[in-house]
């Protein structure tokens, strides 16, 4: 088995002091910390800097690709509407609005754009979590799954910079794979007798998926587990109405056989 730890350390110099996790999200003196899960927010030394929808958009669209992409590409994806010269004037305009902002966040070469050093993200931070997560082979300490349990997992890509195509389609691909990570914590959450805990993942895995029939299954068997049977008798009911009433459907056997263990107690 392998081991992970999931402590992700900030970029930058190695004698820098690493970021915590509050500081992924909230930022920290001398720390330039970047969110764009739940909400977007640029923080610079722990103070908000107020952006435009453009520059929002542009960090963020830096951010989905690992945090530096071709400038064609940058200015093609965020202006598919003008070609060339006009879109590549557009992201000129979008850079020097941005340095006026925040100068030290993103560097611009002739042909790059690449997050600078020391630029903490939120998404980055909670994608090695989630990777890690769903790697079967990975055993997991008490404390690794503390952190797991502390990471964003229940927040989309800012729903309030835009609905452009790109960002849409990143939407809905990190929240599948957020999904499967809820669900892939809830699991190791069940099996490490932290059932409280368990309940909570499930039930974001539920939130992000109404219909999905492995979230609610892992919910039921974690309220199973912590003796919540009135809990998991209520969310199978709940669960076999929905899919009937919006879907036609019946659950698959084994989602229906699985309070027949409590039935016979």
């Amino acid at each position: 088995m392998t081991t992970h730890t999931l402590a992700v350390p900030g970029a930058g110099h190695t004698s820098d002091p690493e970021p915590t996790a509050n500081d992924l999200v909230h930022g920290s003196p001398g720390w330039i910390s970047l969110r764009v899960l739940g909400t977007f927010d640029l923080s610079v030394s722990g103070c908000s800097v107020p952006l435009g929808a453009t520059s929002q958009r542009l960090l963020t669209l830096i951010v989905l690709n690992s945090g530096h992409l071709p400038r064609s590409q940058a200015a093609g994806t965020l202006w598919p509407e003008h070609r060339g010269p006009r879109a590549a004037a557009n992201l000129r305009s979008a850079l020097w609005r941005l340095h006026q902002c925040c100068p030290d966040v993103v560097d611009a070469s002739y042909h790059d754009l690449r997050l600078t050093p020391g630029v903490t993200v939120d998404l980055h931070h909670v994608s090695r979590v989630v990777h890690v997560l769903l790697d079967p082979a990975t055993e997991l300490s008490s404390r690794e799954l503390r952190d797991a349990m502390h990471t964003n997992l229940y927040d989309d890509i800012a729903p309030d910079i835009g609905a452009d195509d790109w960002l849409i389609a990143e939407r809905e691909r990190f929240c599948q794979l957020r999904v499967h990570a809820l669900e892939a914590l809830s699991h190791r959450l069940i099996r490490a007798g932290w059932h409280g805990a368990a309940v909570e993942a499930a039930l974001g895995a539920v939130r992000a998926d109404p219909f999905r029939e492995s979230a609610y299954h892992l919910l039921i068997t974690a309220h199973l587990a912590e003796g919540s049977r009135y809990e998991a008798h209520r969310h199978h009911a709940t669960y076999c109405a929905l899919l009937r009433a919006e879907l036609g459907l019946t659950p698959s056997d084994d989602f229906m056989s699985l309070l027949d263990n409590d039935h016979n107690n």
